[in-house]
């Protein structure tokens, strides 16, 4: 086994492989005996059929599997042995092409080419341009959370006379056709997505039992809106007359939650808050967590950008291009393939610096830190599905979620990519800002 590199670039090598014959014959002997003692042959028992036989007919496939597992084998036992730092992975060299015996026992030989990661520092610089905020809740964001809350919480309650925000349920009759009994679809009105101005004012301040007159178009936004609340197939909207007289039955309006222990049991978890003071503490608390996690992300990712912009590496783009297109799921051209390649630029630039930062901070993640993220991650997903859950049913939950290992993996990679920059950060000096959330999210925006 002779393997070598030959330069290209600076960015680019040719690895070469020669396999000898004692690489592999051995192996190729066994797999041959394996094949004499299962094949059946006519004319032979099983397990008796001549191993010329044998070897005529299975030779070639066993050769050729054996020398390719060895190939394969050796191929990164070296790139890791002599630690070539590369991008994508080893594809055939095109100027190279295989012209090998496969038939006989003999010397193979290989070529492949590699892309390699950029032979260079990773510049940070002193001086950057970067803001971490500090976020503050004010009362009025409270306050809009709280009445969030209490509309999460409504229930229904019966009105005397009709106004702007209220639901009125009544029925009218219509004959479909072909019909002699008049049908009487029972009706849900809600004034306050109603289009109709002319409904409106016919049905406001009016109470149960009292009858009016309304226009069928353009009651609603749309068709498929009417009919949902008039209770009436689609396509039969143009069979009712330009008004219908529609008797209301009940009149009821959707009301915010009150404020008292059964709401704060509903929110929070039952005994858990026993006050409105306690309350919008508890909120400010959550919210205040939500938006400075959003805020240190931001900073971390406007970090990795000016790391990014700070560090024009040149990679090689010919070689990458080659090996993205031969590993495409869906099939593209190349020139396809190039020009997605263009858009993607930035995020390979940035798996170069990752990768090089990692190796000089020493960044790795220990198994305490996964487990506590993946703990993490299960409880805010529940927690955003609305579930309730005790420390035994969360166990659970995370025990199972720790199978999925794409979901771990992903975690493991954000892991060491905050801890990097993280790093990073800590040697830095970034401006602060105190602002509130909403502020904060409005320049976020822009």
């Amino acid at each position: 086994m002779n393997i070598s590199q030959e330069k290209v670039d600076s960015l680019n090598v040719i690895i070469n492989i020669e396999i000898q014959p004692e690489d592999y014959s051995g192996e190729v002997e066994k797999g041959l005996k394996s094949m004499q003692q299962r094949a059946n042959f006519p004319g032979f028992r099983k397990g008796k059929a001549p191993m010329g036989m044998v070897r005529k007919i299975y030779g070639t496939q066993i050769r050729t599997d054996e020398v390719f597992k060895k190939l394969n084998a050796e191929l990164f036992s070296y790139l890791e042995t002599e630690k070539v730092q590369y991008l994508g992975e080893p594809l055939p060299n095109e100027s190279k092409p295989d012209s090998n015996n496969w038939d006989v026992d003999g010397v193979f030989n290989f070529a492949f080419d590699l892309g390699l990661i950029p032979d260079a520092e990773v510049s940070i610089p002193k001086k950057n341009a970067l803001t971490s905020y500090q976020i503050t809740i004010s009362d009025s964001e409270i306050d809009k959370e709280v009445e969030r809350l209490r509309k999460g919480q409504s229930s229904f309650q019966e009105r005397e006379e009709v106004s702007d925000e209220d639901s009125v349920m009544g029925t009218f009759d219509y004959l479909t056709e072909g019909e002699e009994v008049p049908t009487q679809p029972r009706c849900f009105l809600p004034m306050y997505k109603m289009e109709s101005a002319k409904a409106k004012k016919a049905l406001l301040g009016k109470k149960p039992g009292d009858a009016v007159s309304i226009p069928t178009k353009g009651l609603f936004a749309d068709a498929k809106t009417t009919s949902i609340y008039l209770s009436v197939q689609e396509e039969d909207l143009e069979n009712l007359p330009k008004e219908i007289e529609f008797k209301i039955t009940s009149i009821s309006r959707m009301a915010p939650a009150e404020i008292n222990q059964d709401f704060f049991d509903q929110i929070f978890g039952e005994g858990q808050v026993s006050s409105e003071e306690q309350m919008r503490e508890r909120i400010s608390n959550t919210l205040k967590s939500n938006a400075q996690g959003m805020a240190n992300q931001d900073v971390l990712k406007d970090l990795r950008e000016w790391l990014i912009d700070s560090n024009p590496l040149e990679l090689p783009e010919e070689f990458l291009i080659r090996w993205l297109h031969a590993g495409q799921k869906k099939e593209k051209s190349m020139d396809e393939v190039r020009e997605s390649f263009q858009k993607d630029k930035r995020y390979i630039v940035w798996e170069v610096i990752r990768t090089k930062l990692l190796g000089k901070y020493d960044v790795r993640v220990e198994g305490e830190e996964l487990m506590a993220e993946c703990r993490a991650t299960v409880a805010n997903r529940l927690i955003r599905a609305g579930y309730q859950f005790d420390e035994k049913q969360l166990d659970d939950v995370v025990a199972r979620f720790m199978q999925d290992k794409e979901e771990i993996r992903k975690i493991h990679e954000n892991l060491l990519e905050v801890k990097v920059l993280e790093a990073v950060k800590s040697e830095l000096t970034i401006a602060e800002s105190v602002m509130d959330s909403e502020a904060y999210f409005e320049l976020k925006k822009a």
